[in-house]
């Protein structure tokens, strides 16, 4: 009898009419399968709460495409599990993360993408630079205590990757680049930072975010589902 799993991807590009990068060579079988993971893990409040503290606030995310904020002053609203973020363009051309809240009563400092001089709070009109630095509380008199030296807008973390940005909140996080590890390399023959974006298609679906995520890493669906994309 033959092998019950069918041609194993290694075999195949041994196979290949041309030469691979090294990179597809790469193995790394998963151990100790099959494994069950319990329904919890998909229904618990206490579950998703402790994934919000270990995952959300830890990991380095894509955030947006350069492209989404090209010019000086544009600003990109990045929400993610009840966490939100304000990406801000300086007029030097960085690009800054800041916890999206004044630091007065905690209102958001923008909901949506645009394009501005500076960050105005739309509640009391408390005012940061691009870079963060407080400038202007409308009357100052009444806050006597605050120095504006030590009322910055609070960054997180921010790399650059591909024509992507990520954010990372942990103040303490490794570097980004240690983070993708090989994955760079998967792309070499394919620069992403060559690319842009000619249309952006966002849907809220109402699940666990595990059940998208991994609907989509499940490669053998596409038989199923993408029947188009196999060789006839």
């Amino acid at each position: 009898m033959g092998d019950e799993r069918g041609l194993v991807y290694q075999d195949l590009i041994k196979s290949d009419s041309r030469e691979v990068p090294d990179v597809m060579r790469l193995s790394q079988p998963a151990e100790d399968l099959p494994n069950e993971v319990p329904i919890e893990r998909y229904t618990s409040r206490e579950f998703f709460d402790l994934e919000v503290e270990k995952v959300w606030r830890r990991t380095w995310q894509v955030a947006c495409r350069e492209e989404d904020m090209p010019d000086p002053g544009d600003h990109l609203v990045y929400d993610i599990a009840g966490l939100s973020f304000l990406l801000v363009r300086t007029d030097a051309g960085e690009i800054r993360a800041y916890w999206n809240a004044c630091l007065h009563r905690g209102r958001l400092l923008r909901e949506t993408r645009g394009h501005s001089t500076d960050l105005r709070c739309p509640f009391h009109g408390w005012c940061w630079s691009l870079e963060g630095r407080l400038k202007q509380i409308p009357a100052s008199w009444d806050f006597p205590h605050i120095d504006k030296e030590k009322n910055s807008l609070p960054e997180v973390r921010v790399g650059r990757w591909g024509g992507f940005i990520f954010i990372n909140p942990d103040p303490d996080c490794g570097s980004l680049e240690d983070f993708l590890g090989e994955l760079p390399s998967h792309f070499s023959r394919w620069p992403l930072e060559d690319r842009f974006k000619v249309a952006h298609v966002a849907k809220i679906i109402a699940c666990n975010w595990k059940v998208a995520q991994e609907a989509f890493m499940e490669a053998l669906h596409v038989v199923g589902t993408h029947p188009q994309l196999m060789a006839s």
